[in-house]
């Protein structure tokens, strides 16, 4: 859930594996902490492909839409399922509705759907947030019903320490007895499901620590301390033994109207934000969004989008592109197979992240500085003589650059994510 009126807003979700199966906790975030950085967490096994997602708003997107949304690298994609246009009589559910949009959109281009469940329904408890056991089981059966039509999709419920979403007003124990029935029934029919929530409006740690017994800022890298503080929250309530949980970041965008951002810094903070998750080890993110999907240059909702609103039919591509788009892209395009292995420069505030495929010729550094200043980035231990070519965020070639014989590699940093790729 985005707000109006905040600077930046994304989900974390973790996944707590326990007698019941996989419960989750995501975490909708306003942020802002020191830009110092604190001690990194460790390299990612995982290729640059498998973290980056978006945001929707239809299922039913124009022809050639989602082939220009798989072409920018997304292969996830969040969608609102409303429990209301699901049961529209008393028990009786129907998903016809969906058909089209998961099996010929989402199947065929083997996109993972992450699927956002929405709360009420007037045929249960006064078309509040289920409270009743009624309640409860019918919301169980929207589930199970989903699973039934696309499984190995995730699902999420937002939002319930925000009274505009769990209605009437915020009840932690409502939301655990929801949790916990649908969790454990949905686990025992469907083993390999994946299950994610609940969306809160920030990193609100009482309530998340109540499910499982802030402040805003413009830069991504400033996560970084509440990523510290979540694993921290998360490794306590982590049962002895237990593989380290993941951590999903289910929505995080920057809207071009929110102060001081526009559609340059928006382009800029597109890729940072997908790195600095990875760097936090985060194990999947949702960009949001995909598409401006209004036009009312007075709210902010309207542009969050990697395109535009309109739809070209006669066009390729099919929508204007907003700058963020080929940002992205040019991330994807060069890190798509590679792994983390870990931030090579040492200066706060500094990154110059590398990513391979485990040889040398594999070898590319996304390099940035959340300072304003541009300054010179120091890269140690890489090998001796090599060289790389220095592409900038969409995806041209501007430099070069050589490791001395010191292994070191002078290069420099500024507000906007370069690449250093080695030289073929």
């Amino acid at each position: 859930m985005v707000s109006s009126g905040k600077v930046a807003d994304f989900v974390i979700t973790a996944w707590v594996v326990g007698s019941l199966g996989i419960m989750a906790v995501i975490v909708a975030v306003a942020l802002s902490v020191s830009l110092t950085r604190p001690k990194p967490p460790g390299p990612s096994p995982k290729p640059m492909m498998d973290y980056v997602g978006v945001s929707t708003h239809t299922i039913a997107p124009m022809q050639g839409e989602f082939d220009l949304l798989t072409a920018e690298g997304f292969k996830v994609v969040r969608t609102d399922i409303p429990w209301i246009d699901i049961e529209t009589k008393k028990g009786s559910y129907d998903f016809s509705k969906y058909d089209n949009y998961i099996f010929n959109e989402i199947v065929p281009r083997n996109i993972t759907a992450l699927m956002i469940l929405d709360y009420s329904n007037p045929f249960y408890d006064d078309n509040f947030s289920p409270y009743t056991d009624a309640g409860r089981k019918g919301f169980f059966k929207l589930r199970d019903g989903l699973c039934r039509k696309i499984q190995r999709a995730w699902y999420h419920v937002g939002d319930p320490n925000l009274d505009t979403f769990w209605r009437p007003t915020v009840n932690v124990d409502d939301f655990n007895k929801l949790a916990l029935l649908v969790t454990s029934s949905i686990k025992a029919k469907y083993p390999r499901e994946y299950i994610i929530g609940p969306c809160t409006s920030k990193i609100d740690l009482p309530f998340l620590e109540d499910t499982f017994k802030a402040d805003r800022t413009i830069y991504p890298e400033s996560a970084n301390g509440e990523f510290t503080a979540l694993r921290a929250l998360i490794d306590k309530y982590t049962p002895p033994g237990r593989s380290q949980i993941p951590v999903v970041v289910s929505e995080w965008g920057y809207s071009q109207l929110y102060p001081g951002i526009g559609a340059l810094i928006q382009a800029k903070f597109a890729p940072r934000l997908l790195l600095t998750c990875i760097y936090n080890n985060v194990s999947k993110t949702i960009y949001y969004e995909w598409q401006n999907h209004c036009t009312d240059n007075k709210d902010s909702e309207c542009f969050f989008g990697t395109v535009g609103n309109a739809y070209y039919s006669l066009r390729d591509p099919v929508f204007n592109l907003e700058l963020a788009y080929n940002n992205i892209k040019t991330l994807t395009t060069l890190l798509r197979y590679k792994t983390y292995l870990g931030n090579k420069v040492q200066t706060n505030n500094d990154y110059c992240m590398l990513f391979s495929n485990g040889d040398l010729p594999s070898t590319t550094y996304a390099c940035w500085t959340s300072d304003i200043v541009p300054k010179t980035g120091i890269i140690n231990n890489a090998t001796v003589g090599t060289c790389y070519d220095v592409i900038n965020v969409i995806g041209r070639n501007i430099s070069s650059v050589c490791a001395d014989e010191m292994g070191s590699i002078s290069t420099s940093l500024t507000d906007s994510v370069t690449y250093l790729v080695i030289r073929k």
